[in-house]
């Protein structure tokens, strides 16, 4: 589940990036659902990590709307958020996924910096 997905990111966002990119003022994140072993999907190249470029099978990729509810339906797994925090859930944990716009923050990486280059001259 993708907050946003702008093209020149690196990580999950990437991913979402290369099918329907999502900038950050958008009231629309992404919904991606990724099956390695799968036949279906788009297969995309995508920018996992610095220095490193994997293959991705993105089996659906579909809007997420602000306000929109998601139940997780898988068994167990880790909530990333922004490659910083993570939680591990079960199969005992209820996991809901709701888009807003109230955040956390986050850092506009390319605008910082060109407002940065703009006031250097």
């Amino acid at each position: 589940y993708l907050s946003f997905a702008e093209p020149g990111s690196i990580g999950l966002s990437s991913i979402g990036s290369l099918i329907l990119p999502r900038d950050r003022d958008m009231e629309e994140g992404l919904q991606i659902m990724m099956n390695p072993s799968s036949s279906k999907g788009i297969k995309v190249d995508a920018p996992i990590a610095p220095g490193l470029i994997a293959e991705v099978n993105v089996y659906e990729c579909k809007p997420l709307k602000c306000g929109d509810s998601i139940m997780v339906q898988v068994s167990k797994g880790t909530l990333a958020l922004d490659g910083e925090k993570e939680f591990e859930f079960h199969s005992e944990d209820r996991v809901k996924i709701t888009l807003d716009q109230k955040g956390p923050w986050s850092v506009d990486v390319n605008k910082v910096m060109g407002t940065l280059a703009k006031n250097m001259r």
